[in-house]
């Protein structure tokens, strides 16, 4: 994840890689990077930003839904916002993006 107020891919040293975090923190937004060969193939329209190396840093969603931990509420999800804190319960049908993105 990249906080900065400057586009990462500006400097190289950054390798910023698909799936990448920024945290645009002048605006408090949220953006996922996406290739140069996926943006050329595909329709972003939104408040995106196209990055310096030809790739685009697409808007996300300003909270998510994941599965809850509790076995109890099988049919509810965690709601997560962007600061990554937790908050109520809610069903899959609400409005809200899905992050699926892994770091090793």
């Amino acid at each position: 994840m990249f906080t900065s107020s400057e586009d990462p891919t500006v400097n190289e040293s950054n390798n910023v890689q698909v799936g990448d975090i920024w945290y645009r923190n002048t605006y408090g937004t949220y953006y996922m990077y996406i290739s140069k060969s996926e943006y050329e193939k595909h329709d972003f329209s939104g408040d995106n930003i196209v990055a310096s190396n030809g790739g685009l840093w697409y808007q996300s969603a300003y909270s998510w839904w994941t599965r809850s931990p509790d076995t109890s509420y099988d049919v509810y999800y965690r709601v997560v916002g962007n600061s990554g804190n937790t908050y109520s319960y809610g069903y899959s049908s609400t409005s809200l993006g899905v992050n699926i993105n892994f770091s090793v």
